[in-house]
């Protein structure tokens, strides 16, 4: 999986458990203990957090699941 598929994972991920959540991004930021810019800018794609980051927003949002049916594997 290359960079900007990894960036697009996480950004859709992010931004569909926080609508499900009905918070704002401020909200999650919080939650997560960034910035509610840095927040945005993994949100909308512009950059990929770093590993801690990420382990905090995989607490928040869990997305790091392995989906499994007879036609294929991937990661949610």
């Amino acid at each position: 999986m290359d960079r900007e598929k990894i960036i697009q994972n996480i950004s859709e991920s992010m931004l569909i458990g926080r609508k499900r959540k009905k918070w704002t991004q401020k909200q999650c930021a919080d939650a997560i203990g960034i910035s509610r810019t840095y927040y945005s800018d993994i949100e909308n794609g512009r950059t990929l957090p770093s590993f801690n980051v990420l382990l905090k927003i995989n607490q928040l949002f869990p997305f790091f699941l392995i989906n499994k049916d007879a036609d294929s594997e991937r990661v949610m």
